[in-house]
């Protein structure tokens, strides 16, 4: 991405978290932010991009949640039953989510261009073997041996995962990851 077009984004990101708020509750700009990206997902609905990385029907799929999701946006805001204090916090996710996903698209492209592929979009990391539940047909706890992850292999996991492929989504399973160290009440990646 060039420095301009890096510098656009990170105004775009600013003016959109703290303009944002205010001129949803507006409801004529509202309605022409909604229309502009519903045409947008529209067309890409219509019109998949060959040269992506989606199969033609994911992107559809893509487009069509988009405009579901606008529209649900659109009904919340237009029945005024959200607090002013959600609506903040909500933009303020919404941008620091924009910042990183130009740092993400950057990591993937660089993995890309380094292995030839990209990189892994969903991990599944089982930090312990021994389960609480006995759910049936499930591979937890079933074998003799308790194994278990070491705390900073788990973290380096974790931050591998982030640093090196970008943001992506990892699933802890097995059991709560409470139990591998007992210091750690939170997971950040």
């Amino acid at each position: 991405m060039s420095t301009i077009e890096d510098k656009s984004i990170r105004i775009f990101v600013q003016i959109l978290e703290y303009l944002g708020p205010t001129l949803l509750r507006f409801p004529p700009f509202r309605w022409v932010l909604t229309t502009l990206a519903k045409r947008r997902f529209s067309r890409r609905a219509k019109n998949p991009n060959q040269e992506s990385r989606y199969p033609p029907g994911v992107q559809v799929d893509l487009a069509m949640m988009g405009i579901a999701i606008f529209n649900s946006v659109d009904r919340i805001l237009s029945s005024q039953n959200v607090s002013p204090r959600f609506i903040n916090s909500t933009f303020r996710f919404a941008a620091q989510y924009l910042r990183n996903s130009a740092q993400t698209r950057q990591r993937i492209k660089q993995f890309n261009s380094e292995n030839g592929t990209d990189p892994p979009g969903f991990l599944v990391v089982s930090p312990t073997n021994a389960c609480n539940l006995r759910c049936v047909g499930c591979y937890a706890d079933s074998g003799i041996n308790r194994e278990r992850l070491d705390w900073q292999v788990f973290d380096r996991i974790l931050t591998e995962v982030k640093d090196l492929w970008g943001k992506r989504a990892v699933e802890i399973s097995g059991v709560s990851p409470l139990p591998i160290d007992p210091m750690a009440t939170t997971c950040w990646i």
